[in-house]
């Protein structure tokens, strides 16, 4: 036998015939389909790409980083996005390095929440200086 070649000989098929033929060997071949186990979602960076993998089913642990646009609302209740990400806050969003009022399109901002549908809802927005 050579590399991955498997040579079957069946004891009947030996007995008829008389011994085992030197048939074209067989090759071993890849499942059709892989079930998976888990589900796993892709995390956000701020241009909506995916950057990485966030946690399973829950949608907890997502995170989002980039220019905030398209602000409305009042504090606590905004709703804007960042990069392609739909983002919410509310009154139990805490706020870092800046206060809700002060948020404004054009900053930069890293969110951390969990998904929601289409949105994530935030836990925790924070500002960042731009490098």
């Amino acid at each position: 036998m050579s590399g991955y070649a498997i040579r079957v000989c069946i004891v009947v098929a030996a007995v008829i015939a008389g011994g085992c033929s030197s048939a074209t060997p067989t090759t071993p071949t890849r499942p059709s389909a892989i079930t998976p186990t888990s589900t796993i979602t892709p995390t956000l960076n701020g241009s909506g790409s995916e950057s990485g993998v966030g946690t399973s089913g829950t949608g907890s642990g997502t995170e989002v980083k980039g220019v905030l646009a398209s602000k409305t609302g009042t504090c606590p209740d905004l709703s804007f996005t960042v990069g392609t990400q739909s983002v919410k806050t509310n009154s139990s969003t805490q706020f870092e390095k800046t206060a809700c009022v002060d948020l404004a399109n054009g900053q930069t901002v890293e969110v951390k929440g969990t998904l929601s549908g289409a949105s994530i809802v935030a836990t925790k927005v924070k500002r960042l200086l731009k490098p």
